[in-house]
């Protein structure tokens, strides 16, 4: 991931771990590399194709080299928020990819038991409104 670049991240906009996930994402994006786009758009689709995706996952991510799902979609969020995310990222990276994607998946498929679904979007905080997408193609 090269310095300054963009980030766009699909997430699941029904999903409340999601969200508040995404809202905390916009707080602490100190370098405000992080876009946003709720995987039911159009774009927030093309993306997870992009990833390999065909159902709604927790979480995509596309920045310059791909797209990008999973674990692996998580630590380069991680990596780009900087700090001690980014060491935590690169720990990450010595867990098995096998391992690290189930443990991802385990928590995906438990997500809206545990977290809730929201029957409508809630309104984004200030620092989520000035990069959420429209989720039209960019």
């Amino acid at each position: 991931m090269a310095e300054g670049e963009t980030i766009t991240i699909a997430y699941d906009g029904e999903c409340m771990f999601c969200s508040r996930s995404i809202r905390f994402l916009a707080e602490h994006d100190r370098h405000k590399r992080l876009s946003f786009v709720p995987l039911q758009t159009p774009l927030g689709r093309e993306i997870e194709e992009q990833a390999g995706s065909a159902k709604l996952s927790s979480v995509v991510i596309r920045d310059g080299t791909g797209a990008y799902n999973r674990s692996e979609g998580a630590l380069r969020i991680m990596r780009a928020l900087g700090g001690v995310w980014a060491l935590l990222a690169e720990v990450g990276r010595l867990i098995p990819r096998g391992l690290r994607d189930w443990a991802y998946d385990y928590i995906a498929a438990h997500r809206y038991r545990w977290f809730g679904k929201a029957d409508v979007c809630s309104l984004p905080s200030p620092a989520l409104r000035e990069r959420l997408l429209d989720g039209e193609r960019v």
